[in-house]
């Protein structure tokens, strides 16, 4: 099989397209795994197409472009988790395409060959928490045209400027659809640094392009009145609402085998010694951007399983140097198969909660827990408390969906500015039903006597409009 791939004939991305749907096929026909991520995107999207303002009429961290990505979608398919999944599939595929060409290009190997683009398949369905679209994969595909420029510039410094300009704002739009990406920013400036002759004005270059989305930003919220909500929500609030759907332990666990093959790669390549200069510069570029991914899953707020995504163009790089520099091609095939058998063991393992992988992720901690009470279906509701799973089926009122940037107000209701936005957003989009999993509705009743005349108390802390049929329950 990997022998096909070794032929340089462009045809050969159909096939890969072809195995990346087989690969994810057992998740995309299914419908019966959806993430507690997944249903965030798709409550923001939603909100969002109900005419609110990111950040001022829906309160999350989740970057401002894929946020709009998500928003989109509801647009045009409303809560639809095979879209989600259908999209991302042909996300990676752009990948696959642009990341092989890139190795092409820039002769990263000794042959011309299809296989980089094949692991990048393989490695980007390493977990059935891959196959959804999210705010890293949606970025990555920025990353990856910001590391083109880079690698052009190493081969051989561009006479014009605009390569390293755009190197800079593809960045900067990485940074906007997932904001630990900005990491990458001082990796590109460090591989410049090292790597290639680019002459100083030129990293003034990249940081203007990388600003340059993020000042316009900005500039919208400033003129919307909006550059505080922008701060608390997106820049402050990423690193104040964390989430953990696993920890590190696991996630090296789940990362050992494709990491086992780099670290083999890197030995192989060691040895070889026999690469051309500019070669020589990308390998160490890539050891690099492998370092700087590192510590982008330390920085991130939602350690989960797709965290890894950002190592797959690593992984990819160097796993395929490795099977390109085994002499006996019957060895580099037993090993490739080696390869696709634990990726399809370990996202299909997971997804069926087979015993291993189902010990290293646990997949109800990921997944919304059903809530049967035909109460709480199809209506309009305000959870005070981190259960996003309530919002499984019904939908968002009031700008204040993640609770641990909206608790703070909630707390301090001594400020008149606090009571002021609460009972704005309470009258004017207001709840049919608050479910209140931290005790603080009563203290807000009376602090706001207009709640007391609208609201009841029913069952399981939750508090019913007045005028609905349930509020004596």
């Amino acid at each position: 099989m990997l022998s096909f791939f070794r032929i340089n004939d462009p045809y050969r991305i159909i096939v890969i397209f072809l195995f990346l749907v087989v690969l994810r096929l057992p998740v995309l026909t299914s419908t019966d795994m959806l993430t507690i991520p997944e249903l965030r995107y798709m409550v923001v999207g939603e909100k969002l197409a109900e005419g609110a303002v990111l950040y001022v009429g829906v309160w999350d961290s989740l970057s401002p472009l894929s946020a709009w990505v998500f928003w989109l979608i509801d647009e045009l398919f409303g809560r639809s988790q095979s879209t989600y999944h259908t999209i991302a599939t042909l996300l990676v595929f752009v990948q696959v395409v642009r990341f092989n060409r890139l190795m092409l290009s820039n002769k990263a190997y000794n042959e011309n060959t299809y296989i980089p683009g094949l692991i990048y398949a393989l490695l980007g369905s390493l977990f059935f928490d891959f196959f959804t679209l999210s705010p890293a994969l949606i970025g990555m595909t920025f990353i990856l045209m910001a590391l083109d420029r880079v690698f052009s510039q190493i081969e051989i410094r561009a006479k014009r400027d605009e390569p390293i300009f755009y190197t800079g704002l593809f960045l900067g739009l990485a940074t906007l659809c997932h904001l630990p990406y900005c990491v990458f920013l001082i990796a590109i400036l460090l591989m410049l640094l090292l790597f290639s002759a680019t002459v100083s004005r030129r990293y003034m270059l990249v940081i203007f392009g990388f600003f340059l989305p993020i000042v316009l930003l900005w500039v919208y919220y400033y003129l919307i009145d909006g550059t505080k909500d922008l701060s608390h929500n997106w820049w402050q609030g990423y690193f104040r609402s964390k989430v953990l759907y696993t920890d590190i332990p696991s996630l090296l666990t789940l990362s050992a085998f494709p990491t086992g093959y780099l670290l083999i790669g890197l030995w192989r390549i060691i040895g070889w010694g026999r690469f051309t200069n500019f070669q020589t510069r990308l390998i160490q570029a890539m050891i690099c951007w492998i370092l700087f991914s590192v510590i982008y899953l330390l920085i991130t707020n939602a350690l989960q399983p797709s965290s890894l995504f950002v190592l797959v163009p690593g992984w990819a790089f160097f796993v395929s140097h490795f099977l390109l520099l085994i002499r006996r091609r019957w060895i580099a095939e037993i090993v490739f198969l080696l390869l696709i058998t634990t990726v399809v063991y370990l996202n299909l393992g997971s997804f069926y909660d087979a015993r291993l992988p189902s010990r290293l992720v646990d997949k109800d901690s990921m997944a919304p827990a059903t809530r049967p009470e035909d109460q709480l279906q199809g209506k309009k509701i305000l959870v005070m408390g981190n259960e996003v799973q309530c919002y499984q089926y019904n939908t968002l009122a009031t700008p204040y969906f993640n609770w641990d940037l909206a608790k703070d107000l909630f707390d301090n209701l001594e400020f008149y500015d606090n009571l002021s936005h609460l009972y704005w957003h309470l009258k004017n989009d207001p709840p049919e039903v608050i479910v209140d999993m931290e005790g603080k509705w009563p203290s807000l009743e009376d602090k706001i006597p207009y709640l007391k005349k609208h609201y009841r108390q029913g069952r399981g802390g939750m508090y019913w409009k007045i005028g609905d049929h349930r509020t004596n329950n």
